[in-house]
């Protein structure tokens, strides 16, 4: 099969369960809370138009090209603006995840996010700080990581 099929309550909870999956290659989900999760190696060929409830989405993994460490390997450090005592309220807008994959959606799905800082409770700080994540501190369980979609590319 392309697909498996999986139960969730919105289509953002269907776009979370794909990017947790390692093979996910889209989605169609349909507002009963049927959730495909496309892994056919090729993508999602085509997308029927005219079909009321459904949305189809391809997925290209976001994982590690959009997200940077700002140090190191990124884990056991708060994200800070230009030293590491700059940590504003405004600079960033907390919300409640279960994963550190959803905190990254999360970001993405913000038009003004520049990276995240992660808490393995699930607190997760989508940053918006216009001139993004200057720098980091050291404390255990948090992980910080730049948002870079135009780097995608780089090497």
């Amino acid at each position: 099969s392309y697909f498996t099929v999986v139960s969730v309550s919105s289509l953002e909870q269907c776009k979370v369960a794909c990017v947790e999956s390692s093979s996910c290659t889209g989605i169609e989900y349909h507002e009963s809370g049927r959730c495909e999760i496309w892994t056919r190696p090729e993508g999602i060929g085509t997308a029927l138009t005219g079909m009321t409830g459904y949305t189809c989405l391809a997925y290209a993994p976001r994982d590690p090209v959009l997200f940077r460490p700002v140090s190191g390997d990124g884990t056991n450090q708060v994200c800070r603006g230009s030293g590491p005592g700059d940590n504003l309220n405004s600079y960033f807008t907390v919300v409640s995840v279960s994963s550190l994959e959803q905190c990254k959606v999360a970001c993405v799905e913000s038009s003004s996010c520049t990276g995240i800082e992660y808490h393995e409770s699930g607190r997760c700080e989508i940053w918006t700080r216009p001139e993004g994540i200057g720098t980091t501190d050291n404390l255990a369980g948090y992980t910080c990581l730049r948002y870079a979609p135009n780097t995608a590319n780089a090497s």
